[in-house]
Parts: C-alpha cells; sequence; structure tokens
C-alpha cells in the first residue's frame, strides 16, 4: 500500500467557476479500502 500526497492530485483538482454547479461535472474519484475490504468503495 502507498500513501497519496496531494501533490499527485493537482493537475486534476482544478478550481471551479464559483457559479458552477455539481451536475455540470459527473464525476468522481472514490480511493479506499484495503485487501479483501472493496465492498464500501464498490457500493459508492
Amino acid at each position: 500500500m502507498e500513501e497519496l500526497q496531494i501533490k499527485q492530485f493537482t493537475t486534476y483538482l482544478q478550481p471551479r467557476p464559483r457559479e458552477a454547479h455539481k451536475g455540470n461535472f459527473g464525476h468522481v474519484l472514490i480511493i479506499g479500502g484495503n485487501d479483501g475490504f472493496s465492498g464500501a468503495v464498490h457500493l459508492a
């Protein structure tokens, strides 16, 4: 397992306009779980 740092995501996390709505983007990245314990991530 590897610990991730916020620097690894800065190219993907760009500022959004103030008038943006969550429906304008439509994607989510969920990182979680462990060997044999990925069920909660699948449900999310």
